[in-house]
């Protein structure tokens, strides 16, 4: 049985693919009729593409260069050539018989459809699906592609045509304006620093949701340690910490709990959380995270928790922990310093003058 059949944009070749399992390339001989004898064509056979292991539903030639793509049972695309008929590529993804493929953007992708109810997009160089579009829930049958190759429709047999538009050209700018908006903000924050503007640096730093430059703010903070009277090094960032809002405060605690985690920064996330236990009241905190709930609500965030008080139990279920296990850890290295002490001063007394040594040469 022949399942497809296609023709190249040069008319000259003709492909069909068929449940023998191959798809087949003939060039077409156009005979002119001459007196009672009517025109008729002739198919030359002059290849055969072998490599499915099921029937072949799906052919299409490429308009910008010399291969071949078929869609088969076996649930693969593959790319073929037309100079020796050889296998080039085979993409893999769907996960029933693929029914219909056709070339995009000037034949570097491929679109197919499939039995499984999805319309898949392919890179060609890349050899992989970079897109997977799902509005049928039936067999996708029929594919078809705008002149301008910005728009899919496809075809199932759940009786929807459903029709897609390419919007890599408007992602690719939000992407860019995203991009240009962060170095923006990235560059603001650097000039905070600069003039020493630890209020407008750190509440940059809370809603741009940047852990890792907040850390080193507070890391320079508490090296520099300017007012040594102040908690956290600077008055200012003291100030910062008593002064933010509550959604803020709820972020910044947040951030404490996960440097908390780490024992290089768990020093820094402590010194914050000192700061914050004493410049801010019990009642504050317990605002902070109402605030942040109540912010995520209006904003549609639902990775907030929507149990009232959940928040702050989860951050302090989170935050005690590591903090005695890092207690722990320093009781012991006192320990181990008091011991280090008393070897270094007995040696010094001369403790051990009077032990054998036994001198080994070398």
């Amino acid at each position: 049985d022949i399942n497809a059949l296609d023709i190249s944009p040069n008319g000259r070749f003709l492909v069909s693919g068929s449940q023998d399992r191959t798809a087949k390339v003939f060039n077409i001989e156009y005979i002119a009729g001459s007196g009672s004898s009517a025109p008729r064509g002739e198919l030359k056979l002059i290849g055969t593409c072998k490599g499915h292991k099921r029937g072949v539903w799906a052919v299409r030639f490429s308009r910008a260069e010399r291969i071949l793509a078929t869609g088969s049972g076996d649930k693969t695309v593959k790319l073929w050539s037309l100079d020796d008929f050889s296998c080039l590529k085979t993409f893999e993804g769907h996960t029933n018989s693929v029914l219909r493929v056709d070339f995009l953007n000037v034949g570097s992708q491929i679109v197919s459809t499939s039995s499984d109810g999805l319309v898949k997009l392919w890179d060609i160089k890349a050899e992989e699906c970079v897109a997977t579009l799902d509005n049928h829930e039936d067999k996708v049958w029929a594919l078809a592609v705008s002149d301008d190759e910005r728009r899919i429709v496809s075809g199932a047999a759940d009786s929807v045509v459903t029709f897609w538009e390419d919007c890599t050209e408007e992602q690719n700018e939000e992407k860019e304006a995203a991009r240009a908006n962060l170095v923006q903000k990235e560059q603001d924050f650097q000039n905070y620093l600069a003039l020493n503007d630890y209020r407008r640096a750190i509440q940059l730093a809370l809603a741009m949701q940047q852990p890792g430059r907040l850390l080193s703010l507070f890391r320079d903070v508490q090296s520099n340690n300017t007012d040594p009277a102040s908690i956290t090094g600077r008055f200012s960032v003291d100030e910062v910490i008593r002064t933010i809002s509550g959604s803020e405060l709820a972020k910044l605690l947040q951030f404490a709990r996960d440097w908390n985690t780490n024992a290089k920064t768990s020093r820094f996330a402590q010194r914050v959380m000192y700061a914050i236990l004493k410049l801010r009241s019990t009642d504050d905190v317990m605002k902070a995270f109402r605030d942040e709930q109540d912010e995520a609500t209006l904003t549609g965030d639902t990775s907030a928790s929507s149990k009232p008080g959940s928040a702050l139990k989860e951050f302090v279920d989170a935050f005690i922990p590591y903090t005695e296990r890092h207690l722990s850890r320093m009781n012991k290295l006192v320990q181990d310093s008091y011991m280090v002490d008393y070897i270094l001063g007995e040696m010094d007394d001369g403790t051990f003058d009077d032990m054998d040594v036994d001198i080994v040469p070398v």
